[in-house]
C-alpha cells in the first residue's frame, strides 16, 4: 500500500510537472524578446499571446537608449515592423512585396534617406544588433536616419527597416515628419481581410457602435473611444479566456470582444486592427516599443516591458497612414509596478555594459578620445614617475641625515644624569615625557641642585634640531651636566642614610 501511495503521488507530481512545463513553453514561444539583448522580432511573422491563460510579464532588462535633443520633439512609440494577415493568433506580413529591397546611403556612408519630406522630430537611439543584423526601430513617418554605420540596409513596403550587415551595437539619429510614411499603398486584399473566424464578433460591435453610419474619421475616434472606455488592461489572463471554446464564442479575440473586455496590447491592437477592417478603413498590426521611463533630462530607457503593439489606418483624407494605439493608458503603469527589486542594480551593470560596447564598435564620440586620453594617462605616468624618482632621492638624503642627526644626539651627556637617576630609583616610565618626569621626581629631588630647564632644552636641540649645537652650546651642556651629576653623587649618600633611618622606624 505504501508503494502504491508513493508511485500515485509521484505521477501525480510528473503529471503537474509537464502540464506546467508546457505553459512555460508556451510562454517561452511567445515572448517578445527572445535573443540576448532582449529583442528577436521576426519581420514575417509573430505569435501573440491572444489565447494564453496566465501572466504575461515582459523583462525588466534594458534593450534600447533614447535621446532627445535640444530644442527637437520626442515621440512616445518607436515602430519595429508592420503585418498584414491574422490567421489563428498569429500575424503575418503577407503580399508579394513583402521582401525587403536595398536602401542605398548618401556619400558620407552613413545617412540614409528614405522620404524627401520635412522633418519635425528626431530622437538618438541605441540598441544591439545580435550578429551585426536586426531590425531598426524607428519612429512612425521617418524620413532619414543619420550616423548610421552599417553595410547592409533594406526595407519593404511596409516600412520596416533591416540591418544585414553591421555592427554589434548601433547609434543613430532618426529624423520622422507628419506629412508622409516609407508605408506602402493600401492594399485591400491584404488591409480590409478580416478573417472569416471573426466575423460575426466584429459585425455585432460594428453593429453596436453604428460605424457604417459614421464618416471615416469619426469611425477611427469610435473604435478608440470604444476600447479606452469600455475594457480594461491586464496582464494576466484566466482560465475562462482559454477555454473560449466551451462558449459561445469561436476565438478568444471573440471572447475578448464580447465578454472578457480586458487583455494585454495584443488583444487590444489586433481587435482595433480587425475592427476597423470591419468598418472599411485599411489597418495593419504594427509591433515596436513604448518610449516612456525617464533616465534624466531629455534621455529613455527602454526595457524589454516596454514592448507594445498598436495599429495603423490609412486616413484617405490625409492621404498617409496614421497611427492609432487602442490599449488604455493604464498599461503604462501596470507595467511599470511589475519591475524587480534589483533592478537598480542590474541598471548600472547594464549601463558598465553599454558603455563598453559603444567604445568597442565605434559608436558615440569614446573613440575619437582614445588617442587623447592614452597620450595623457602617459604624461601623467611620466610625471608621476620622475616625482617618484625625486621624491625616492629626497628620502634617501632626509633619512641619511636624520641618521647621523640621531647618531650624534645619542652621546648627549644628560643621558648619564638620566642613568644615574634610575639608579636612585626615579627612573623616567616608559614614554613619559621628560618634563613631566622631571616635574613628578622634583620633591624627592636633593636640594641645592642646578637649575633643569637650561640642560634640558640644550639636550633637545643637540637630539632634534636639524642646525645642532654650536661649540660653545655643546661645552656648556657637557659642563652643566656634570655639575647636575656631581650634585646627585654627594646627595646620594645622605638619601641613603635617611632612607636606613625610616626603616628602622
Amino acid at each position: 500500500v505504501g508503494v502504491w501511495v508513493v508511485g500515485a503521488v509521484a505521477g501525480a507530481g510528473v503529471v503537474l510537472g509537464l502540464r506546467e512545463a508546457s505553459v512555460l513553453v508556451n510562454h517561452l514561444q511567445t515572448l517578445w524578446m527572445s535573443g540576448a539583448s532582449g529583442r528577436g522580432q521576426d519581420a514575417r511573422e509573430t505569435r501573440t499571446m491572444i489565447g494564453q491563460m496566465g501572466r504575461t510579464k515582459g523583462s525588466g532588462r534594458i534593450v534600447m537608449r533614447v535621446t532627445v535633443p535640444a530644442g527637437s520633439q520626442g515621440v512616445p512609440l518607436l515602430r519595429e515592423t508592420t503585418y498584414t494577415l491574422y490567421r489563428g493568433e498569429v500575424w503575418q506580413s503577407g503580399g508579394a512585396r513583402r521582401e525587403f529591397m536595398p536602401v542605398y546611403p548618401e556619400t558620407n556612408e552613413t545617412s540614409w534617406v528614405f522620404l524627401a519630406a520635412p522633418a519635425r522630430h528626431e530622437v538618438v537611439i541605441s540598441a544591439y544588433l545580435e550578429g551585426g543584423r536586426g531590425l531598426l526601430a524607428a519612429p512612425h513617418g521617418v524620413t532619414r536616419l543619420d550616423e548610421l554605420p552599417v553595410f547592409d540596409l533594406k526595407t519593404n513596403y511596409l516600412g520596416v527597416v533591416r540591418v544585414d550587415v553591421g555592427p554589434g551595437l548601433v547609434e543613430y539619429r532618426a529624423r520622422s515628419g507628419e506629412t508622409a510614411t516609407m508605408d506602402g499603398p493600401p492594399e485591400p486584399a491584404l488591409d480590409l481581410e478580416v478573417p472569416e473566424v471573426e466575423r460575426a464578433a466584429l459585425a455585432q460591435v460594428a453593429a453596436q457602435l453604428r460605424l457604417a453610419e459614421l464618416p471615416p474619421a469619426e469611425r477611427v475616434r469610435a473604435v478608440e473611444r470604444f476600447f479606452h472606455v469600455q475594457f480594461e488592461y491586464s496582464l494576466y489572463q484566466s482560465m475562462a479566456a482559454a477555454a473560449y471554446t466551451n462558449t459561445a464564442h469561436a476565438t478568444p479575440l471573440a471572447w475578448f470582444l464580447l465578454e472578457g473586455r480586458k487583455g494585454h496590447c495584443e488583444y487590444f491592437a489586433t481587435a482595433a486592427t480587425l475592427l476597423l477592417r470591419q468598418a472599411g478603413i485599411p489597418a495593419r498590426y504594427t509591433v515596436g516599443w513604448s518610449v516612456q521611463e525617464a533616465a534624466g533630462p531629455g534621455k529613455y530607457v527602454i526595457r524589454g516591458r516596454h514592448a507594445h503593439a498598436w495599429c495603423i489606418y490609412y486616413d484617405a483624407a490625409a492621404g498617409r497612414w496614421q497611427e492609432l494605439d487602442a490599449t488604455p493608458g493604464t498599461w503604462l503603469g501596470r507595467e511599470e509596478n511589475a519591475r524587480a527589486w534589483w533592478e537598480p542594480v542590474a541598471d548600472v551593470f547594464s549601463w558598465l555594459y553599454w558603455q563598453f560596447s559603444r567604445l568597442r564598435w565605434g559608436q558615440g564620440r569614446l573613440r575619437q578620445y582614445v588617442l587623447v586620453v592614452l597620450l595623457a594617462a602617459v604624461a601623467v605616468l611620466a610625471a608621476r614617475f620622475a616625482w617618484e624618482a625625486r621624491r625616492r632621492r629626497r628620502a634617501v638624503g632626509g633619512a641619511a641625515a636624520r641618521v647621523a642627526q640621531g647618531r650624534a644626539g645619542l652621546d648627549s651627556e644628560f643621558y648619564a644624569v638620566e642613568r644615574r637617576l634610575a639608579q636612585m630609583g626615579l627612573a623616567r616610565a616608559p614614554h613619559e615625557p621628560m618634563r613631566l618626569w622631571l616635574e613628578r621626581i622634583a620633591p624627592q629631588l636633593p636640594a641645592g641642585l642646578p637649575a633643569w630647564e637650561p640642560v634640558v632644552r640644550l639636550h633637545y636641540r643637540l637630539r632634534f634640531d636639524p642646525r645642532g649645537l654650536t661649540p660653545e652650546e655643546r661645552e656648556r651642556l657637557r659642563r652643566e651636566s656634570a655639575a647636575l651629576l656631581a650634585g646627585l653623587a654627594a646627595a646620594r649618600p645622605a638619601a641613603r642614610k635617611a632612607q636606613a633611618k625610616g626603616e628602622r622606624v
